[in-house]
């Protein structure tokens, strides 16, 4: 299974609700629903009446460099024309 997230990894959660666009340092992974979740470190997250332990890995990305092979995924969807010397 290929998972979004490393332990330790600093994360935007993009899942949609109050907890959208904040970011979180994941520490702790295990499964729940049969969904790999992530544990968090940092103050506990709270909206109205609800508390959020832990994220789903699919509702995270992390934020890290992803290396000299990483491919701008914008660029497949978003065809760029090349700039051809005059």
């Amino acid at each position: 299974m290929k998972l979004n997230c490393q332990k330790g990894d600093l994360c935007r959660i993009i899942a949609a609700g109050p907890f959208r666009d904040k970011f979180i340092i994941v520490t702790e992974m295990e499964m729940y629903r049969g969904r790999p979740t992530w544990k968090y470190q940092g103050p506990l997250l709270s909206y109205k009446f609800y508390e959020a332990w832990a994220f789903y890995d699919d509702t995270l990305r992390p934020i890290r460099d992803p290396g000299e092979d990483a491919v701008d995924e914008t660029l497949l969807r978003i065809p760029v024309k090349t700039m051809e010397p005059a």
